[in-house]
């Protein structure tokens, strides 16, 4: 069997995957780790993904996402994509996707444990401070605002001047 190898088609894919990351994490954060729970189960369930998280955000066992849960929420992303595009494609997309993955979870764990030195991560950070201290219905994009933006829910930290 050959493969041919297509560098312009392999690193479009990855970015789209990259992409389809930063939104599932926008989705994820906004739609499953903030929905409003109602049962005894459905709130224990909440409270062990995402609630203890707000309590104690600085609790480094709680900064990031689990192996085994990225599993059971990204393993249909990662069925799927193989599924749809084939097996070339589909690990090219997967690549972006799991680079996303890795960045949003060092991305989380540096906003939480350290402190800042440039600009740019400062006010990552104070967009997540932000959400967890002040205002939980925004700023779900932890990585990257970019979906915050698109759908209206960046809002940002105010500084102590204001």
């Amino acid at each position: 069997m050959r493969v041919s190898f297509d560098p312009l088609l392999f690193s479009t894919l990855a970015l789209a995957g990259f992409i389809s990351w930063l939104f599932f994490e926008y989705v994820l954060h906004r739609f499953v780790f903030h929905m409003k729970t109602t049962t005894y189960w459905g709130n224990i369930i909440h409270f062990l993904i995402h609630g203890h998280h707000h309590i104690t955000p600085m609790d480094t066992n709680r900064v990031v996402f689990p192996p085994v849960p990225a599993l059971l929420f990204g393993g249909p992303v990662w069925l799927g994509a193989v599924a749809a595009m084939g097996f070339e494609a589909g690990y090219a997309f997967l690549l972006g996707f799991v680079i996303g993955y890795l960045h949003y979870d060092m991305t989380h764990y540096f906003i939480h444990q350290t402190v800042p030195k440039s600009d740019m991560l400062k006010w990552h950070k104070s967009r997540h401070i932000h959400h967890h201290y002040h205002h939980p219905n925004v700023n779900y994009g932890i990585s990257n605002p970019l979906f915050d933006i698109l759908f209206g829910t960046l809002s940002a930290a105010k500084s102590k001047t204001q």
